[in-house]
C-alpha cells in the first residue's frame, strides 16, 4: 500500500463498475421493483451476470464517431437540410 490508511481519514471504495447489456427486466413482487441482470465480463475472462434494482444501474450514452484527430465528426450536411 502506497499510503498507509489511518483512524479518521475519508475513504472511497475502489471497484470496477459493472457494465454490460441489459439480459432481462423482472417485476419482484416482495420488493415491489422492477430488476435488471445485467451480463459482464468478470475480469477475467469469463461471462458472467448480476441482478440489480433498476434504481442501481443507468444506461452508458452511445459515444460519438471520433475523426483521426480524436475530436467528434462534424454533423452530415446533407442531414441538417
Amino acid at each position: 500500500m502506497s499510503k498507509q490508511i489511518r483512524p479518521g481519514m475519508v475513504v472511497r471504495q475502489i471497484v470496477k463498475p459493472i457494465e454490460g447489456p441489459v439480459n432481462d427486466i423482472r417485476w419482484d413482487p416482495k420488493l415491489q421493483k422492477f430488476m435488471v441482470h445485467v451480463m459482464y465480463d468478470d475480469g477475467d475472462g469469463e461471462p458472467s451476470g448480476r441482478w440489480f434494482e433498476e434504481t442501481e444501474v443507468a444506461e452508458v450514452p452511445a459515444e460519438e464517431p471520433k475523426t483521426e484527430g480524436g475530436e467528434p465528426s462534424p454533423a452530415d450536411p446533407a442531414s441538417q437540410a
